[in-house]
């Protein structure tokens, strides 16, 4: 029989508090990390002034006599100085030694030409180092969140000082610089660039217009950024013949420029930021961080007998600005690069750049005062000096930079204490709502509620306040030793070896987060305390037929008839033997040592060998073809409709589209790009079909189970479309072993803990990594076409590639848990708070030190936003769960 309901009556029903509690409580969760998130992740203060050339006095130009008068700025996305450096060794020769123009240049022309490596501030997104290279300032950690929302940029810089002297600018390339500089250039063609698997569009479109734009004399600086050989890392990585032909190109490109160019001109190359092996940036690696710095012009630029083998990106701003005499950006942090001034100019350039750079230091602790200590003894060594001694100003600028790169990031400390605070006290709550197992909600405990999440809202819209800081402290406080209180006095709770085993796992997963080493060695430790809790069963089982059979262990014999006589013990071992063999799928991290990624990782397109290719394909199609088998094989086809079974046997339709989809990336690129289109409709296809049967399996089925397994049918082969053919196994995996656990092992607890940490393992095992490298951008691109207008859906695939196994885990808790599924819901989410305040109470403790922004920060990222996916995914699981309990 239909129900006749709608969502306003499930609020109201009368089983509904364990929602009202589980939404409670997700709110809690959510808020307090918003709370914490702001005091931890701040952005640097941006300072609205701006250098003119009044600030320096100079007789016939604006503050020194220019070296040139126009400047060519090509930048080559991901151009890594190993790509450049003549003396390069030990890599592939798919990338090192293929650009001999430029090499030529290096070696014949050396005080005309010079190459050094350019050091870029992490993070390594794009977005971040044209701020860098237009603005010569520092970013902090989370701007690298902002990679993908470019806004016109607020601080002073080189395109606004460039017009504001009445000079142009035409720009070819990244439409990146147009969403920076709206209407700031003279004539500009740009093209979107987020359309990784393109390799060529953008790159052609700029050199259709270069050679012309050279030609002309009406610009002053002419900015080209080409994104081929970025692109090309995405998609194949670097050790491909792809970046081979990438890279002939831009040498070609660079050659013909050089020899188009006036001498009054100077031609700058550089790389905005390099790549792993993987073909991937964000994160602060050498190989992200060494990008390739390369000048030319055709006289002498070179004065300097010193050459620094290794400048920092922020140095070309101060540079390119002294060179063709405009204002250095008022914000800069950059140091002069002294070899392009001839020593009767450097005196000058040096005062000035040193003087700039002071002068906004000087401005900047007013508004952050914290830094005060830091830089004040460099201030007065400053003013003590000789202000025409240049290695006293670059000693100056030199400790300058470095105190800033220390001390740049500040942290709100009232703001972190109330989110650890707010956490700490819904923890409490959570706890005793777990005791109270009423079907009542005090009024008190509303009101409570009520007001700290006002307090917290008002704090997260930028509320700081003390009066509002001092009261969300006292409510927060107060309420978690009420709660505590009760706690003490009602717990009633026995110890047995299976709780005390679940505490003992999560108090020391927790713990173990404040370690860098067992951050970076986590799949090890959740893969240990998988097979552990397996081995506590495997016993369990032991005894529980030696106790069946009556037999006592006295001999060696009697061990292995107990051993073999279980049925159930066998299936424990097994899952025991998959979750050690799904290492192979682990993807590596810069820190992990003697680790090797196999081909499994990664995109297909950046695999190589094409036995490796067809043995993944190969491997990624049957796995899905079992994941449907066995999914197809849980429904029971008694109780399915004519409609339900017409579904069902539509998800084959779903399978042959994913499994046409990964053969045809078998196919050499050129007849690849003829079936581009088609393999982008098998992809939407696949989302349509599972969305279409998703819907009629909620809408249709009547039992829980039934629904379930029609939904994880109906969305089985969008998922694995976007994970891949290499993580087809471990998703079958994923999606198998929770089941076979459920069904073999009796005790409750121990199950749970299995799930649970088997959804956090399956994080690693599906190819993942909390770092900003290992974001798996090419999801985006999987049945979307590039440079979708409407990014939301791309950022939620990639959220979906990422979160996959949290995604799936709570999603089955019905079937792994079937009895009692809503409290196990509600035990599922406290069980991840706990392990994210751990992780978030680490990011507090450990904000000072070395690795905080390398691993503890991109972690606590992580797990925020997974906590986040796990509420509001198991929130949807427990409407479903009130929907069917209607019929």
């Amino acid at each position: 029989m239909s129900a006749n309901y709608s969502f306003p009556d499930l609020l109201t029903s009368a089983g509904i508090p364990m929602f009202g509690r589980y939404l409670l409580l997700s709110v809690g969760y959510i808020l307090s990390l918003l709370v914490f998130q702001a005091g931890f992740l701040l952005k640097r203060h941006e300072l609205p002034y701006f250098s003119s050339c009044g600030d320096v006095v100079a007789s016939s130009s604006c503050w020194i006599e220019p070296s040139f008068k126009r400047a060519v700025w090509i930048v080559v996305d991901a151009l890594r100085y190993d790509f450049v450096d003549p003396e390069a060794k030990g890599g592939s020769s798919f990338y090192q030694h293929q650009m001999p123009n430029v090499e030529r240049l290096i070696r014949s022309e050396p005080e005309k030409a010079l190459l050094a490596r350019f050091i870029a501030d992490p993070p390594t997104t794009t977005l971040q180092r044209l701020k860098g290279l237009t603005a010569g300032s520092l970013p902090t950690f989370i701007d690298a969140g902002a990679n993908f929302a470019a806004t016109s940029i607020g601080e002073d810089n080189v395109i606004d000082q460039l017009r504001s002297t009445g000079r142009n600018v035409s720009f070819l390339g990244d439409d990146t610089w147009e969403s920076l500089y709206p209407k700031q250039f003279h004539r500009s063609s740009a093209l979107p660039s987020f359309d990784i698997t393109d390799l060529h569009t953008v790159d052609d479109m700029i050199l259709k217009s270069l050679y012309g734009e050279l030609n002309r004399t009406d610009w002053q600086l002419l900015i080209a950024h080409f994104l081929g050989v970025d692109h090309c890392g995405h998609k194949y990585g670097p050790d491909h013949p792809e970046m081979r032909v990438k890279l002939h190109q831009m040498d070609n490109v660079i050659a013909e420029v050089a020899a188009k160019i006036d001498d009054d001109t100077i031609l700058f190359v550089m790389g905005d930021h390099g790549m792993t092996v993987t073909g991937d940036h964000g994160g602060d690696s050498e190989p992200e961080t060494n990008a390739a710095f390369f000048a030319y012009a055709k006289r002498k630029i070179v004065w300097s007998q010193r050459r620094r083998t290794s400048v920092y990106q922020v140095d070309f701003v101060p540079t390119l600005s002294l060179l063709l005499d405009f204002p250095i950006p008022f914000s800069n942090v950059g140091r002069l690069m002294e070899e392009f001034f001839v020593s009767s100019k450097l005196v000058k350039a040096s005062k000035a750049n040193c003087w700039q750079m002071v002068r906004f230091v000087q401005s900047y602790i007013e508004k952050q005062p914290h830094l005060k200590p830091h830089v004040d003894w460099i201030l007065r060594d400053f003013e003590n000096g000789q202000e025409n001694d240049v290695e006293r100003n670059a000693l100056v600028m030199r400790r300058l930079q470095e105190v800033l790169r220390e001390a740049w990031t500040s942290f709100d400390m009232a703001l972190m204490r109330v989110g650890l605070i707010s956490f700490a006290e819904c923890l409490i709550f959570h706890l005793y709502l777990s005791v109270n197992r009423s079907n009542q909600i005090t009024v008190a405990s509303v009101v409570i509620r009520t007001g700290v999440a006002l307090l917290q809202l008002a704090v997260i819209l930028g509320n700081k306040e003390e009066f509002i800081i001092n009261a969300l402290d006292m409510t927060l406080v107060s309420s978690a030793a009420f709660y505590a209180v009760v706690l003490l006095f009602s717990w009633n709770l026995a110890f047995t070896v299976p709780l005390v085993s679940a505490v003992g796992c999560t108090l020391f997963h927790a713990v173990s987060m404040t370690s860098n080493s067992f951050v970076v060695y986590e799949p090890r430790v959740l893969q240990f305390f998988i097979q552990s809790l397996l081995m506590l069963c495997a016993f369990e089982d032991m005894i529980w037929n030696r106790q069946k059979t009556r037999k006592h262990l006295n001999s060696l014999s009697d061990l292995a008839k107990v051993l073999t006589s279980g049925s159930s013990l066998k299936w424990i071992l097994l899952c025991a033997v998959v979750t050690r063999c799904s290492s192979v799928f682990e993807r590596c991290r810069e820190e992990q040592v003697n680790c090797e990624t196999t081909f499994f990782t990664g995109s297909l397109s950046a695999v190589f060998d094409d036995v490796e290719k067809r043995v993944r394909v190969t491997i990624g199609v049957l796995s899905l073809l079992a994941m449907n088998i066995g999914l197809h094989r849980l429904r029971d086809p008694k109780k399915d409709s004519a409609m339900a079974q017409l579904s069902s046997a539509s998800s084959w339709a779903s399978v042959g589209a994913v499994s046409l989809h990964w053969i045809l990336q078998l196919l050499p690129d050129a007849v690849l790009q003829r079936f581009q289109s088609f393999s982008l409709g098998c992809a939407q296809f696949v989302y349509v079909v599972g969305l279409l049967n998703c819907v009629y399996a909620i809408q249709s089925s009547k039992e829980v189970r039934a629904t379930l397994v029609g939904i994880l049918q109906a969305l089985a082969p969008s998922l694995t479309i976007i994970l891949g053919d290499g993580a087809a196994l471990p998703l079958l995996a994923l999606l198998v072993v929770p089941v076979v656990i459920s069904s073999l092992i009796p005790n409750s607890v121990f199950r749970f803990m299995l799930v649970y940490f088997i959804g956090l393992y399956g994080f690693s095992a599906l190819g993942h990594q909390p770092t900003l490298s290992a974001i798996p951008w090419q999801a985006a691109f999987v049945g979307i076409p590039g440079n979708f207008a409407f990014q939301a859906l791309p950022a939620l695939i990639v959220l979906l590639h990422i979160f996959s196994s949290h995604f799936v885990v709570a999603l089955t808790m019905p079937l792994t848990m079937p009895s009692g599924t809503e409290e196990w819901i509600a035990g599922f989410l406290f069980i991840n708070a706990v392990k994210s305040f751990a992780v978030a109470g680490t990011a507090f403790l450990q904000r000072r030190h070395l690795m905080v922004w390398k691993i503890f920060a991109p972690k606590f990222i992580y797990d925020a936003i997974s906590l986040i996916f796990i509420a509001v995914t198991s929130s949807l699981v427990l409407v479903l769960l009130r929907l069917k309990a209607r019929h």
